[in-house]
């Protein structure tokens, strides 16, 4: 099933931030992974579903500003979003740092799961108690580690909200 890639039009029925040329013209341009080029197209596809569903997942909280239309299936387009330098950001478009952030887990997704399952939280191997003035520690061995994405990250900075930052609603 082709993807359906959100243009800035609020589309009801989009999956995607990006498409597969857009993701492969990233991959030449600055990640170069065996990976994402050996992949078939319909793997590129599910990456890049994956991808874009991590995004509105992992940031969706956090976005500055709110969705332009609620019959929106993702989480851009928004309004009332600023980027770092406090320029607005088109209300009909997706900005570029999210289709390069979306590209960057596309290729990612492609290799490795985004969100594994966390049945394994590791074992309690170590504990501390103090009363006054309060201190608790304890120490954990095994278990699963969240995922991070520091450029990913990086990439969505400045359109994430600071939690001292008072949003439009």
């Amino acid at each position: 099933m082709a993807l359906t890639v959100e243009t800035g039009s609020g589309n009801s029925a989009a999956d995607a931030y990006v498409s597969v040329a857009d993701v492969d013209a990233f991959n030449l341009a600055r990640q170069n992974s065996a990976a994402w080029i050996a992949a078939t197209t319909g793997a590129k596809e599910i990456a890049i579903r994956r991808a874009t569903l991590y995004m509105d997942l992992e940031y969706g909280g956090r976005w500055k500003g709110r969705r332009k239309y609620q019959s929106q299936a993702l989480d851009w387009p928004r309004s009332w979003v600023t980027d770092r330098d406090g320029y607005s950001v088109d209300a009909e478009s997706v900005p570029v740092a999210v289709k390069n952030a979306a590209c960057e887990l596309a290729i990612l997704a492609i290799a490795e799961e985004l969100m594994p399952a966390q049945s394994d939280v590791g074992t309690v191997t170590g504990s501390s108690v103090t009363v006054g003035p309060i201190s608790i520690s304890e120490q954990f061995t095994g278990g699963v580690t969240p995922r991070v994405f520091p450029r990913v990250d990086a990439l969505l900075s400045g359109l994430l909200s600071d939690s001292n930052e008072l949003e439009r609603g």
